[in-house]
C-alpha cells in the first residue's frame, strides 16, 4: 500500500484487512461524505461511524486531504503494546501538528520503533517527558501518547497541557499525574466541577476519550497536588 497523497483521503475498513479507498480531493470533507464517497457503507443500512488509526471516533469535524481513517459499524481493536507504566525520556521534538486548538509535537523515541506524541509542544524542542502507553494501530504502527514534565521540585506549571487516563468513575474528580520523584503517577490533579461536567457533556456527543488533556491551574508544592480543567480541543480535536 503506498502512501496517502495531500489531495487523497484514504479510507480503510474495520473489517476487512487491506482494503483500502482513496477518495480525490482538494478540500476537507465531513465524515458523512466520507462515507458516502467510499463506498464502503453497508447496503443493508447498518450505521457506520468513521475512526481514527488509533481508535477514536470522529464526529463533528471534517477531514483533511492527506488523512488515513477507517469506516466501521464499531471502533477497530487496538493493541496495547506496553503496559508496563509510565516512563520517562528526555526527547527533541522532530514534527509537529497544528489543530484549532493548538499543536501538538511528536519525536521517535530513541532506539525505539515508536513515536511519541506530546499536547501543546511544537517541533524542535528538547524536553524531558513521560510516556502513559502505547498502542499497535491497524498498519501495524506504533505510537506512545505523553506529556512533558519539568523539574522533579516542579513538576508542573500553569498552563501546561497534560493528560490523564479516564475512567468512567472517579471518586472526587481525582485523576493522579506523574511525579518525577516517585516515578509513580502519584500526584493527585483535581479537575473543576464545571470543567469536568462540560467534558462529560462533549463525550456524550462526540464519544468516549481515554485520555484526555488538561490545563493545569495550579500546582501545590507544599501538598504536592494540582488542580486542573480539561482542555476540550486538545481532548476532542
Amino acid at each position: 500500500m503506498g502512501g496517502t497523497s495531500k489531495f487523497q483521503i484514504r479510507v480503510g475498513h474495520v473489517d476487512v484487512d487491506d482494503l483500502w479507498v482513496d477518495i480525490d480531493t482538494n478540500s476537507s470533507l465531513t465524515v458523512q461524505e466520507v462515507i458516502t464517497k467510499s463506498g464502503l457503507k453497508p447496503r443493508d443500512g447498518t450505521p457506520v461511524h468513521c475512526y481514527k488509526l488509533t481508535g477514536e471516533r470522529l464526529h463533528k469535524v471534517r477531514i483533511i486531504p492527506g488523512s488515513t481513517i477507517l469506516i466501521g459499524a464499531r471502533a477497530p481493536k487496538i493493541r496495547i503494546t506496553d503496559s508496563l507504566g509510565p516512563k520517562a525520556y528526555i526527547i527533541r521534538t522532530k514534527w509537529e501538528r497544528k489543530t484549532p486548538s493548538g499543536v501538538i509535537g511528536s519525536a521517535t523515541i530513541k532506539n525505539d520503533n515508536c513515536t511519541i506524541w506530546i499536547p501543546g509542544i511544537g517541533k524542535e524542542r528538547c524536553i524531558r517527558v513521560v510516556e502513559l502507553f502505547r498502542k499497535e494501530n491497524k498498519l501495524g504502527k506504533i505510537h506512545a501518547n505523553g506529556y512533558r514534565i519539568r523539574g522533579n521540585k516542579v513538576p508542573y506549571l500553569e498552563g501546561d497541557i497534560v493528560q490523564i487516563i479516564h475512567q468512567e468513575h472517579v471518586e472526587k474528580r481525582t485523576y493522579r499525574l506523574f511525579d518525577p520523584l516517585t516515578e509513580k503517577l502519584s500526584i493527585p490533579v483535581y479537575i473543576h466541577k464545571k470543567s469536568l461536567n462540560s467534558a462529560l457533556n462533549q463525550q456524550r456527543e462526540c464519544g468516549f476519550r481515554k485520555l484526555w488533556a488538561i490545563e493545569i491551574v495550579s500546582f501545590d508544592l507544599e501538598n504536592r497536588s494540582a488542580t486542573a480543567r480539561v482542555h476540550l480541543g486538545n481532548t476532542w480535536y
